[in-house]
């Protein structure tokens, strides 16, 4: 059994996420956990691939529950498992690949809440697609 975190809030601890079967046929999956006017927690859901793209007024924190991923991260790849921490200022390319059998989980804290609107896909071998350049 491969290791995999828990999502504790103060109600109680998630060890699974039940996705829908329209959820589970989607390459990548995002579900809305919490949100407020500072702040969004959003559980993902990776079978195959995300595109390159950028997100121009958000940072990312991204939690690893389960499962292997090749990321690639401002201008670099690398391998990624359960309970590793990616930090994604805003304005960095970057995308997930799914390396394992099975989907992999990944609990994604958004700084400010994420509105649904900002992410801009990019070509990433253009030299002009990062923002913080």
């Amino acid at each position: 059994m491969a290791p995999r975190g828990k999502r504790i809030s103060p109600e109680k601890a998630w060890d699974e996420i039940e996705w829908s079967a329209e959820e589970k046929s989607r390459d990548v999956a995002v579900r809305t956990l919490w949100k407020t006017s500072e702040a969004s927690a959003h559980a993902v859901r990776l079978s195959t691939a995300e595109k390159p793209h950028v997100h121009d007024r958000h940072d990312m924190v991204i939690f690893v529950r389960s499962g292997k991923a090749r990321v690639f991260l401002g201008g670099r790849y690398v391998m990624v498992g359960a309970g590793d921490v990616l930090e994604i200022p805003r304005g960095t390319v970057h995308w997930a690949q799914n390396l394992g059998p099975g989907a992999g989980e990944a609990y994604a804290l958004y700084l400010p809440a994420y509105d649904g609107q900002d992410m801009r896909l990019v070509n990433p071998d253009d030299p002009t697609h990062d923002s913080r350049a």
